[in-house]
C-alpha cells in the first residue's frame, strides 16, 4: 500500500468518528468554507457538508481508476446519515486499500488528470481539515487528529506547501509560537495550511 492510501485510510474513521458526534438538531450548523477554491470558499450547512463528503466518497473507485466523475444528484444520506456516510467511506477506503502504483492517472472530481498519490493524499488533507471543523463546529475543544496523522500529513504535506497554497488548499501559514513554546503536530500542521487550531482562544 502506497503512503498516501495510508494516510487516507488513517483519516477516514477519524472523520467517521466526529461525524457520529452529529446530534440531529446539528445540521443546520454552518460550517466555515473549507478551502479558497470555488465551491468551497463559502459557508455550507453540516448537512450539505457531508452530502457532498458522502457523494466524494461514492465516486472515489471511478476517480482512482482514472475516469471521469459520474453524476450523483440523489441526496446519499437518507433518514441515518451517519450509516450512510460511513458506508460510503468503506466504498472509498477499499478502493485506496487496492492502490499499487501511486504515479498512475486518476481524476479530480473537476475532471482533470493527477497521480493517484496526490489525489489520495488531498483527499485525506479534506478530511482532516473536516474532521477539524466539524469538532469545533460541534463545541469541541480538542483537535480530533491523532498525532502520528497529524505528523504525517504534516510531513508530506510542508515540503510542498507552497503548491498546496496555489491550489488554494492551504492558506497563508499562521506566525508560529515562540520557540520555547512546545506546539503539537497537530497545531504544527494546521497552522502550516493557514487553519487556527484553537479559534476559541481569540474569542472574546
Amino acid at each position: 500500500m502506497i503512503r498516501e492510501a495510508e494516510l487516507f485510510l488513517k483519516a477516514q474513521p477519524v472523520l467517521n468518528e466526529v461525524l457520529g458526534r452529529i446530534r440531529p438538531e446539528d445540521w443546520t450548523i454552518q460550517l466555515p468554507a473549507l478551502f479558497d477554491v470555488p465551491g468551497y470558499d463559502r459557508q455550507c450547512s453540516m448537512r450539505a457538508t457531508v452530502v457532498r463528503l458522502a457523494r466524494d466518497d461514492a465516486r472515489v473507485p471511478a476517480l482512482l481508476a482514472g475516469k471521469a466523475p459520474e453524476p450523483f444528484d440523489e441526496d446519499p444520506l437518507g433518514e441515518d446519515p451517519h450509516t450512510a456516510a460511513v458506508r460510503c467511506s468503506q466504498i472509498a477506503g477499499d478502493a485506496a486499500r487496492a492502490v499499487t502504483d501511486g504515479a498512475a492517472t486518476a481524476t479530480e472530481h473537476s475532471g482533470a488528470s493527477t497521480t493517484v498519490a496526490d489525489l489520495l493524499c488531498r483527499l485525506a488533507v479534506v478530511r482532516s481539515f473536516l474532521a477539524h471543523d466539524i469538532a469545533l463546529s460541534l463545541g469541541s475543544r480538542a483537535c480530533p487528529l491523532p498525532e502520528d496523522l497529524a505528523r504525517a500529513l504534516w510531513e508530506t504535506t510542508g515540503p510542498d506547501a507552497a503548491r498546496w497554497r496555489e491550489r488554494g488548499i492551504f492558506r497563508a501559514p499562521l506566525p508560529p509560537p515562540p520557540p520555547e513554546v512546545h506546539v503539537s503536530w497537530r497545531d504544527r500542521f494546521l497552522m502550516g495550511a493557514g487553519r487556527d487550531p484553537h479559534p476559541w482562544m481569540h474569542q472574546p
